[in-house]
């Protein structure tokens, strides 16, 4: 229920992604084939937020769209672990993942908190996103670089993943390693992303209607940031912390584009405690624009990021958003585990909308949307409990529910809800 704003906007819809595929990897030399076969049941025809609603319109203003399409078709070169690797063709990229810390802890932190931001699969869709380019990397004295030069996979909510959007290069840059005073139990990246939007759509941003129609010039942005990860040991349990931060310049149409975000986390797993819970305080903030009538555009860029990560009820994003966060991670079993959130989320910017989306994913859709903000700052107060539970080797289920108490932004609406359920099989 995306807050009741139309009787369209309280709907429930099935869907399901067969991924199947074939690969060869020899000692310097590989190949990987994969397509995707996803499925819409019963897209909601009259909604006007959500994910049924972006569905139905995506793919032609149909119901129940099913597609089979190219996910992933590449080759390797070298070897991933040390020296030089090539990747080329199709593939799946998780900006910050290029490398899996071994401690397991720092790993899934590195998983909550950073990857993702800028570019990712938004696996979380039956779309999906895939890169079409070249990958390469090194690695070599515990420090890892990265150069990726692609442009998107058409995907995310258009089910009709054969083309690209050449009109949306993409670059990325970035040298990951360990901290040399905790080598095991640290991990710093300074990164680059530039990105350029040629395909002349209306923009989503809170000039006047007119004055967004007329300007039709590109978008060209360049983001530069960092992130730290660390692991403090003590005699309660270990402590972790986790910190994310970029800038952004360039040109957004006609205005000068200067913007920035930034993350900051700390959490406590107690020792010797029943269900070992794991408990986690955060923000994350991001620039709105308040001046609509300026030559500068101020408001943070996603880029091509996977939202749903750091937006579990994705009725916001990380566009224009204050989000304070508290959590709580249990895992009765080794193969249990839940998750609660408790998110106050507020508007960075008053004079900017609340924005709604997940970026570019076609050549016609620009990917945002949103609300002007009425003066209001608070957007809601979001509580939220997610299970998965690995069943087997080879089944898994995960479920999901949420309710989102509306703020001023969204108005005379008491709350909103989302839920899923979610059966996996893999072989």
């Amino acid at each position: 229920n995306w807050f009741g704003d139309a009787p369209g906007d309280d709907y429930a819809y099935a869907h399901a992604l067969l991924r199947f595929g074939a690969e060869q990897q020899r000692k310097t030399v590989g190949w990987h084939v994969e397509f995707a076969a996803p499925a819409i049941v019963g897209a909601p025809n009259d909604a006007t937020q959500g994910h049924g609603a972006a569905y139905y319109r995506a793919n032609g203003n149909r119901r129940s769209p099913a597609r089979l399409f190219a996910k992933q078709v590449y080759l390797t070169i070298g070897r991933s672990t040390t020296g030089h690797h090539a990747r080329l063709g199709r593939f799946e990229f998780s900006e910050g993942g290029e490398v899996t810390p071994r401690d397991p802890t720092l790993a899934a932190l590195k998983r909550r908190s950073v990857v993702q931001r800028l570019i990712g699969p938004f696996n979380f869709t039956e779309g999906a996103r895939s890169l079409d380019g070249i990958e390469y990397g090194w690695n070599g004295n515990g420090v890892n670089v990265t150069l990726l030069g692609a442009v998107p996979g058409i995907g995310v909510f258009n089910l009709d993943g054969w083309g690209h959007v050449a009109e949306m290069p993409l670059g990325y840059a970035a040298v990951t390693g360990a901290a040399p005073w905790s080598r095991t139990r640290s991990e710093w990246r300074l990164f680059a992303v530039g990105i350029r939007d040629n395909r002349r759509l209306v923009k989503a941003d809170n000039r006047p209607t007119a004055v967004r129609t007329s300007d039709r010039e590109p978008i060209a942005i360049a983001t530069i940031g960092g992130h730290l990860l660390q692991l403090v040991p003590t005699a309660a349990g270990p402590v972790d912390l986790a910190a994310w931060g970029v800038r952004q310049f360039g040109d957004w149409g006609t205005q000068r584009h200067e913007a920035w975000a930034a993350d900051a986390e700390v959490g406590w797993q107690p020792r010797e405690v029943t269900w070992r819970p794991w408990l986690r305080l955060g923000v994350f903030a991001s620039s709105g624009d308040g001046d609509p009538l300026d030559e500068r555009h101020g408001t943070f860029f996603q880029t091509l990021a996977t939202p749903r990560l750091y937006a579990r009820f994705p009725f916001y994003n990380l566009t224009n958003v204050v989000d304070w966060s508290a959590s709580l991670t249990v895992r009765p079993d080794s193969r249990i585990t839940l998750r609660s959130d408790v998110r106050a989320v507020q508007l960075g910017s008053v004079g900017d909308p609340w924005y709604t989306g997940s970026g570019p994913y076609d050549e016609a859709t620009f990917g945002l949307g949103f609300r002007p903000s009425g003066g209001a700052r608070s957007l809601g107060t979001l509580i939220d409990l997610s299970g998965d539970v690995q069943l087997s080797r080879h089944w898994g289920i995960a479920a999901y529910g949420s309710v989102a108490l509306a703020g001023r932004v969204i108005g005379d609406v008491s709350s909103g809800r989302f839920a899923f359920i979610e059966v996996e099989y893999r072989r």
